[in-house]
C-alpha cells in the first residue's frame, strides 16, 4: 500500500510539464564527474514553481540512486552553520566559514 506522501509524489510527477530544459540541465549537472562538491542554486519570484521543480529534481536524483537532502531556507538560520546543520552536519563553528 502506498503512503500518502508517495501518492502525492506520483500525482505531482503526472502533472509536471513544461520544464524539459531545466530537467535536462539538472540531469547533465548531476552526471558531471568534476569530483568537487557543488551547489545548484534555484531562485526566482514567488509562485513560479521553484518548489515543484525541486521536487522533480529530487525524483530524478532518487531514480539514479543519488542521496537527496531537501532543505528549505525557511527552516534554518541563514548562516553557514545553519546551512550546514540543515544538511546534517553538527552545528559548530568551522574555521573555514568564519
Amino acid at each position: 500500500m502506498a503512503t500518502l506522501g508517495k501518492a502525492i509524489e506520483l500525482l505531482e510527477a503526472g502533472v509536471f510539464v513544461g520544464r524539459d530544459a531545466e530537467l535536462a540541465f539538472f540531469d547533465s549537472w548531476l552526471s558531471d564527474k568534476a569530483g568537487l562538491p557543488q551547489i545548484l542554486n534555484v531562485s526566482g519570484h514567488g509562485g513560479i514553481g521553484k518548489s515543484f521543480l525541486l521536487r522533480a529534481f529530487r525524483r530524478s536524483a532518487q531514480e539514479l540512486g543519488r542521496p537527496v537532502i531537501f532543505a528549505d531556507s525557511r527552516d534554518f538560520p541563514h548562516t553557514p552553520e545553519g546551512f550546514l546543520g540543515a544538511l546534517g552536519s553538527p552545528r559548530k563553528k568551522t574555521p573555514l566559514l568564519t
